[in-house]
């Protein structure tokens, strides 16, 4: 018990702050649009520094894993064309809203929560798996559903010219544009001045509780109740299926660091990223994807203080160290 009491202190201050969040903006003590522009923030500058940070002052040997995108990647590739299946065959939905399924069982939210949960755990040798883990999601997962929603939404757009588009979109990204600019630093042993270094530092240093905080925002005036199918469909896969097959896919991939497998399936066990349902707003789910974030968010504390307490139990040298 005392070890699941461990993992509780590592998930419990961060679903506490979520719902700090939460109460703020329901009870007016700061205004609406807060949330968004707090999320802005953490996006657009606080992580990016961060991950600056972070990849740029290790060898790029370090930084870039192979056997861990091919095992990531295979492992969400595996959950999303399972609910995009699903989604299709079960539910008679069509391609798009399948796409955008697949995508919501398959694409964690790894900044905004699994940022503060794995840094707890690993301390800075979780920056890696995140950032390799941010690549799979915005260099593969991100492009392929947005072809397959826009493949199904009969735009006459080819699907070269949708694909250049998404990638266009995803190389604008400033967190992807942080860990490119960080991984040439190290390749070049490049070091910014002081100064440079100070303000990193000090952007780096506001990244957990303003992007909790914007995350309980963000979930205020959501109604779940029309979408309850869609729910039980999604909400399983993202939380359980997608580490679950991570953790299967990593069992074939010989001779892989247990802290790396660990840090994997902690990442897929998150719930979806907070900006889902703005990307599904542009296929008419926005509402929908709203209501599936909300509960999936909050059942999360659960399931990620599960998933947490089992890969501590089976790979104890990798967490245990972390936790305790």
């Amino acid at each position: 018990m005392s070890g699941l009491t461990q993992v509780l202190g590592i998930t419990g201050p961060v679903f506490i702050i979520i719902l700090i969040g939460f109460l703020a903006v329901k009870n007016s003590v700061v205004p609406k649009g807060t949330p968004q522009a707090l999320s802005a923030f953490a996006v657009n500058f606080a992580l990016p520094a961060l991950l600056f940070k972070a990849i740029s002052e290790k060898p790029v040997a370090e930084v870039f894993n192979g056997a861990y995108l091919m095992g990531y990647a295979t492992g969400s590739l595996i959950a999303f064309m399972l609910l995009f299946i699903l989604t299709l065959k079960l539910r008679g939905k069509s391609i798009s809203e399948g796409a955008i399924y697949g995508m919501g069982g398959s694409f964690s939210n790894s900044l905004m929560i699994g940022f503060p949960v794995i840094v707890q755990l690993f301390g800075s040798a979780a920056m890696v798996p995140l950032a390799l883990t941010l690549m799979v999601e915005n260099f593969l997962i991100f492009p392929l559903t947005l072809i397959l929603a826009d493949a199904g939404g009969s735009k006459g757009e080819s699907r070269i010219k949708v694909l250049l588009q998404s990638f266009r979109q995803v190389l604008r990204n400033p967190i992807i544009l942080s860990i490119i600019i960080g991984v040439l630093f190290s390749s070049l042993g490049v070091t910014l001045p002081q100064p440079a270094l100070k303000v990193i530092d000090l952007f780096a240093a506001t990244v957990s509780g303003i992007a909790l905080f914007a995350i309980g925002g963000l979930l205020v005036g959501i109604n779940v109740r029309s979408v309850v199918a869609d729910i039980g469909m999604i909400l399983p896969v993202k939380l359980f299926i997608h580490p679950l097959m991570v953790m299967l896919v990593f069992s074939f991939i010989p001779g892989m660091d247990p802290l790396m497998i660990a840090a994997a399936i902690i990442l897929a066990s998150m719930p979806m990223f907070g900006i889902y349902p703005i990307i599904a707003s542009k296929y008419g789910l926005g509402p929908t994807c709203a209501a599936v974030l909300v509960p999936t968010t909050v059942f999360s504390f659960v399931s990620l203080s599960l998933v947490i307490w089992l890969v501590n139990y089976y790979l104890p040298i990798s967490v245990s160290v972390a936790v305790n």
